[in-house]
């Protein structure tokens, strides 16, 4: 059966290839004299199409501040062109720089803080906060006491020391007074003297009227939150630094050191420089003009590669 159908398939081979031989031929023998034929060959076809479109950069950007401040310098002129980072313009910057070393003071006192917050207090520390209890304590039993005695004859002492410098002031005025080879300058002088020790007089005997009226409510209030923080104080000297008291200071730190960032990159984003190498398109600012957050002031074009869009006849 095999050995049949390899004959058959010969002989199909054998027909096939006669008939196309013949066909060939025939076509041949069809075509008017003069006729060339030659194999079809794959090759290009030159045309010129002519349309319209628009030629325009692949890049281009408006650029803006991210601050408000004034201009203190423009460093290019529209058209020329620019390196990526070179700086376009350039705004004051005296503020700024003010504030970051503000920011820069407030980090160094909340390291110190940190510092002092995880050490405990020195000997000189503990004793000045003890020295501050035990005077604002006197001063509270003073003003509950009253005065003293001694207290009162030193009162009596200054009012008297001061009239006694009154009497002299006015017989000095009187015989400068009396004096016609005087002149009138030594006399303004002894009168002048005289109203100052007038005015003494009047101070010591208030100063004694105080005194002998005792303390009032209020300066008894003031004196009593003194003693309260004077304790608290030596307290918290006495006690080691907290937990708390140490995760506040590293927060504050931590703040500050933020601070300084910010203030550091407002100080960097007060001059505009160019994002990538292109020609400044269109400058709007000058030395003096102020501008505002995310307004354009320059456009800036990469001249470096360009984008065509026409339209063409399908015809």
């Amino acid at each position: 059966m095999k050995r049949f159908l390899g004959i058959a398939l010969v002989i199909v081979v054998v027909v096939g290839v006669w008939l196309v031989y013949t066909n060939t031929r025939e076509v041949a023998a069809g075509l008017p004299e003069g006729i060339a034929t030659a194999p079809v060959q794959r090759a290009s076809i030159d045309a010129v199409v002519s349309a319209t479109g628009n030629l325009t950069p692949e890049r281009s950007q408006a650029l803006a501040f991210g601050a408000s401040g004034r201009v203190a310098e423009v460093l290019v002129a529209e058209g020329q062109s620019v390196e990526a980072g070179q700086p376009l313009v350039r705004l004051d910057t005296v503020d700024l720089e003010l504030s970051l070393e503000q920011s820069k003071a407030s980090l160094a006192v909340s390291e110190a803080n940190l510092v002092r917050a995880r050490q405990a207090p020195s000997e000189e520390e503990l004793a000045s906060a003890q020295a501050a209890v035990t005077a604002a304590e006197a001063a509270l039993a003073g003003l509950r006491q009253g005065p003293s005695d001694i207290d009162r004859r030193l009162a009596d002492l200054n009012v008297d020391q001061a009239k006694n410098s009154l009497y002299g002031a006015q017989g000095n005025r009187d015989a400068i007074a009396g004096n016609p080879a005087a002149g009138g300058g030594s006399l303004a002088t002894a009168e002048a003297q005289v109203l100052n020790a007038e005015l003494a007089v009047t101070i010591a005997e208030l100063n004694r009227e105080q005194l002998l009226r005792g303390a009032d409510a209020s300066a008894i209030r003031n004196a009593e939150s003194q003693l309260a923080q004077a304790r608290a104080n030596l307290a918290r000297l006495l006690g080691l630094p907290s937990e708390e008291d140490i995760r506040v200071a590293e927060a504050q730190l931590q703040q500050a050191q933020v601070n300084v960032s910010l203030a550091e990159r407002r100080l960097a984003d007060a001059v505009l420089v160019a994002p990538f190498a292109g020609e400044v398109g269109s400058l709007t600012v000058h030395a003096g003009d102020s501008v505002t957050p995310a307004t354009p002031i320059a456009t800036l074009v990469d001249t470096g590669a360009y984008h065509l869009e026409m339209s063409i006849d399908e015809t």
